[in-house]
């Protein structure tokens, strides 16, 4: 598959602080994912990699909340992906009622 700008690197090669640095790099000029204001006081990154969705964030250096003893550090989780597609079906379902 083609994209004008995509990131060509072999991923499985990187440790998540070099994929968070290559995916908020300023070339990009944008963020894979957005998790909608709720989540402003953090930087949240998503990439694929063998059919996982894999998160990776950090505190932003001055939220607006206070998150005591959370830490500056990046973090980092895993969600299958069919398991995430399946809380979105869910979730859509969910909804669907009260439209």
């Amino acid at each position: 598959m083609a994209c004008s700008g995509c990131i060509r690197v072999r991923i499985s090669y990187l440790d998540v602080e070099r994929i968070f640095e290559l995916l908020l790099a300023e070339e990009t000029g944008k963020h894979l994912i957005s998790l909608g204001e709720s989540f402003d006081d953090f930087c949240i990154l998503v990439y694929a990699k063998d059919d996982l969705l894999n998160f990776v964030w950090r505190l932003e250096p001055d939220p607006y909340f206070d998150h005591p003893q959370y830490g500056y550090e990046l973090k980092s989780g895993v969600v299958p992906l069919k398991y995430f597609l399946g809380v979105v079906e869910d979730y859509k379902s969910a909804i669907s009622n009260y439209v």
